[in-house]
């Protein structure tokens, strides 16, 4: 039985590489196309790991040949930064107090510890009861509880149960070298090394003419704060109000002006889309993009065969220039694609 989470030890990594390359050109059904593919190496490199615990167990889910699931107990992973990784081993000592439920490791780039539980409503009540496992916990890792995210709070550590407070923001991630906000929970991308990758080839892509910029998705501002930081003017579409919260924090000053959110657009000129959509894709907000006419539109997919599918809407208006895979995920069949459209006038 093998973890289900790298699945290409065995494989020459130049060979990975070439071989996403390929599956890239064949999902676009563009064999022509030169594809940029982009590497911070080959291991070592998430300083974020979701995992499981079920009855002491702490790992993934692999299949085995009759296509059951079953939980690989990890002793360690190769793919964590050793920072990361080290926390892990330590978290193999504890005695679970709940039989199952979703843990989220987290590394801050000052290399602060965060853990966020996900359990049940039930098991978060008899921790909270219990108080030691939540109190020893604390000593080493910043904690976040369940659905609503939230925090420990510290002053009910001599009362006779544990109380939980308001979600708190912290820095556990960086775009380009800049600090964000986010909670242990929020959605992020594995590694902020791969992160960069996605963002300088962003940048590499705008054409220079371009001023004003639609993005789709912004979340904490991953994409948001480098393209600012740029002189582009850039209008924002995000429903996460707790996304929105951590960008609003994240944000400098300066950098505020040339930002709008949610805005009409009515009769507006847009140089470039970014999108970034879920594993599901754009589906028909495909047609709404195509309504606003941008020039150019950068298209960012963790599941390119969603991104196919919307590139055949797309296609309607939009020709291919330029694709790029981006290896987020080493060692596993996994990667981000990322492809440059362009207006066909």
């Amino acid at each position: 039985m093998e973890c289900h989470g790298c699945q290409s030890w065995d494989i020459d990594y130049v060979k990975q590489l070439d071989h996403k390359k390929n599956d890239l050109k064949k999902k676009l059904n563009n064999t022509e196309i030169a594809i940029q593919v982009k590497t911070a190496g080959s291991s070592r490199l998430r300083t974020r790991f979701d995992f499981t615990v079920e009855n002491q167990k702490m790992g993934l889910y692999g299949k085995d040949q009759n296509q059951n699931r079953e939980l690989i107990d990890l002793s360690t992973c190769f793919q964590l930064t050793p920072e990361l990784n080290k926390a892990f081993i330590q978290l193999k000592s504890l005695t679970w107090p709940f039989q199952k439920g979703s843990v989220r490791l987290r590394i801050a780039p000052n290399n602060k510890l965060g853990i966020w539980l996900d359990l049940a409503n039930i098991d978060i009540k008899n921790m909270l009861l219990e108080k030691t496992f939540l109190m020893n916990l604390s000593k080493h890792f910043f904690i976040e509880i369940g659905q609503k995210k939230k925090t420990l709070d510290l002053a009910s550590f001599d009362q006779p149960q544990l109380k939980l407070a308001d979600p708190k923001p912290q820095v556990w991630f960086q775009t380009m070298g800049f600090d964000l906000n986010c909670f242990v929970s929020s959605f992020t991308q594995p590694s902020w090394k791969t992160a960069d990758l996605i963002t300088d080839q962003i940048l590499s892509w705008l054409d220079p003419s371009i001023k004003r910029l639609i993005e789709y998705g912004c979340g904490i501002g991953q994409y948001t704060i480098p393209l600012l930081k740029k002189k582009l003017f850039v209008d924002i579409f995000e429903t996460d109000r707790l996304a929105i919260d951590c960008l609003g924090k994240n944000l400098p000053q300066e950098l505020k002006e040339n930002l709008r959110m949610n805005p009409s657009l009515i009769n507006e000129k847009i140089d470039c889309a970014l999108v970034n959509p879920p594993r599901s894709g754009l589906k028909d907000f495909s047609k709404t993009i195509m309504l606003h006419s941008p020039r150019n539109i950068v298209y960012v997919s963790c599941y390119p065969e969603s991104m196919a599918e919307d590139l055949l809407i797309l296609s309607q208006k939009y020709s291919l220039q330029a694709a790029a895979v981006i290896d987020q995920f080493p060692q596993t069949e996994h990667y981000e694609a990322m492809v440059l459209l362009q207006r066909i006038d």
